[in-house]
């Protein structure tokens, strides 16, 4: 059984050595031309079209970012990208460019394999979300939000930067927005929805809310933070981006 296919596993501790084994800057460095930028390394994104440089690697921390498209991660997610390749597809690539022989694999079992897709779905509901509320922060009803945000030295750029986003006031606007891909339950687990007390559906966690996404270190946003809008503190600003 191949690494790429179904009901397979790496085993962790190989991964972490393909990690340790891959200088993310020398696999970027084969794609995108990267020159010095204080601590890190800058150029043009790979993933979509632009002018300025905004894509960022970092050779202490191994790990990328562009603040124009908010991709990032280390040097498996990057693989991962720009070749249009499983997980593990790319750990054996860079293995093999590492000169790292591949273990033999190991089936997973029923429970292993339900866990790993309840766990690729959670994270893919909290990626939906992050671009939903990142969406609601430039909508008009984020206006209280942005003068919040202004009125602290927070500009629109900076909010980019750090995928900011807003909660609307709404009980059920994220489950709402989010239906069509993701039921409660999947949302529930990602820690984005409460379930309604009796099981009568699913209500939204954070509400009115600036909202601070958490990455982990592949660059993909596992989690939620939010910041509840003070309504005696908000009107700062006139509520539209510089």
């Amino acid at each position: 059984m191949g690494w790429g296919a179904a009901g397979a596993r790496l085993p962790p501790e190989f991964v972490r050595a393909v990690r340790e084994r891959s200088d993310i800057v020398a696999v970027i460095g084969e794609h995108v031309a990267l020159r010095p930028s204080g601590r890190e390394l800058v150029g043009l994104c790979p993933f979509h079209q632009e002018r300025t440089p905004s894509f960022y690697v970092s050779r202490e921390r191994q790990l990328f970012h562009c603040y124009g498209c908010q991709a990032g991660g280390d040097v498996i997610s990057f693989v991962m990208r720009i070749r249009g390749a499983s997980f593990a597809d790319a750990v054996a690539e860079l293995a093999q460019r590492a000169g790292l022989a591949l273990p033999t694999a190991q089936p997973l079992t029923a429970a292993q394999r339900r866990r790993l897709q309840e766990q690729a779905a959670a994270r893919a509901a909290c990626e939906a979300a992050a671009a939903f509320y990142q969406r609601c922060l430039r909508s008009p009803q984020a206006e209280a939000a942005i003068a919040y945000l202004k009125g602290r030295g927070v500009d629109g750029p900076t909010a980019v930067r750090f995928g900011l986003g807003y909660a609307p006031e709404g009980w059920d606007s994220l489950v709402r927005a989010l239906a069509p891909h993701f039921g409660g339950e999947v949302l529930e687990a990602a820690g984005l929805a409460v379930r309604r007390p009796g099981g009568g559906g699913w209500y939204d966690r954070f509400r009115q809310r600036i909202i601070f996404p958490i990455w982990d270190e592949r660059g993909q946003v596992v989690a939620f933070g939010g910041r509840a809008l003070d309504p005696a503190g908000i009107l700062l600003g006139n509520g539209a981006w510089e």
